[in-house]
């Protein structure tokens, strides 16, 4: 059965599983409607299985179709990559670089990276996904990210993942100038504050989250932020309380509307490192990318 299988009909149906219907697939992909059902039909027919239920707004994936698209987009990933591995072997550098990075990171070390990287290779196309780790871990399942550099907590994800230390930060409590408790000197003194933080799964603020716990305390996160500058745009302009890296704190635009407090209590470092998936080499671009983020790191 598999060799029956296409690269043409993998295409159409990956394309048309993300977009959520044969008309919209259509309009990206540059193919008629007619050409992506028919192969979208035979890939059915080669399976043996349904891969589609289609609906009043588009089409929506069967169990089976959406283990299968796990598979389908992977393989197709793999390709480009392996396409684009040997073309920079080549010489002919080119090709597109897909990174993830934690929200301080993106503020700091990442343009530094970056600028050096287009100015050496300016014909790599190179996409840049912020947040934590948690929100790119289906990305570098499919291979759709080639590493991430964030922070991590221990979990399942050891299994499938491979992590390098790359750096270690400071992180400190922050409130905005002129803030109420902008003296305070412990973490129980702002214990009745309203908090802003991301939702801490599998990061460093489910460091803190059971730093808290153990210390009994239980500050009232009311609000999750998960993007960098979204908790930091409400710090610097309401009376919420958040944990920022202190690179963020030091920046020369953002460090003139926050307050690093000076508690009594010392919050762990921040651990980052390099993150991807087992047993995948990266493309001769990505490689350099990843060696330039360890050189920026250090």
């Amino acid at each position: 059965m598999p060799s029956q299988l296409k690269l043409h009909q993998l295409r159409a149906f990956v394309e048309v599983a993300r977009q959520g219907s044969i008309r919209a697939a259509s309009r990206l992909s540059g193919l008629s409607q007619p050409a992506l059902t028919k192969a979208i039909q035979e890939l059915e027919q080669v399976l043996g299985a349904k891969l589609f239920v289609r609906r009043q707004q588009g089409v929506v994936l069967t169990d089976v179709g959406d283990n299968f698209f796990r598979h389908a987009s992977l393989v197709l990933e793999e390709l480009r990559v392996a396409q684009e591995d040997i073309q920079q072997r080549l010489g002919l550098a080119g090709g597109q670089v897909n990174i993830g990075v934690g929200g301080s990171v993106a503020r700091t070390i990442m343009p530094q990276v970056i600028t050096q990287f287009h100015r050496e290779y300016p014909l790599v196309k190179v996409r840049i996904v912020e947040g934590q780790l948690v929100s790119m871990i289906p990305e570098l399942r499919q291979g759709e990210l080639d590493f991430t550099i964030n922070t991590y907590d221990q979990s399942h994800l050891d299994q499938e993942l491979s992590f390098e230390k790359m750096m270690q930060r400071d992180y400190k409590v922050v409130v905005r100038r002129g803030h109420p408790m902008e003296k305070a000197r412990s973490l129980e003194a702002l214990q009745q504050c309203d908090w802003t933080m991301p939702t801490p799964k599998g990061s460093y603020y489910r460091l803190l989250h059971d730093l808290f716990a153990e210390r009994g305390m239980a500050p009232k996160i009311v609000v999750s932020c998960e993007t960098f500058m979204a908790c930091t745009s409400l710090v610097a302009q309401s009376d919420f309380v958040s944990i920022l890296s202190v690179d963020v704190i030091n920046d020369a635009v953002l460090g003139q509307q926050l307050v690093a407090l000076d508690l009594d209590e010392p919050l762990p470092k921040a651990t980052f490192y390099l993150i991807q998936r087992k047993e995948t080499a990266l493309t001769p671009m990505s490689a350099y990318m990843a060696q330039l983020f360890r050189r920026y790191c250090q």
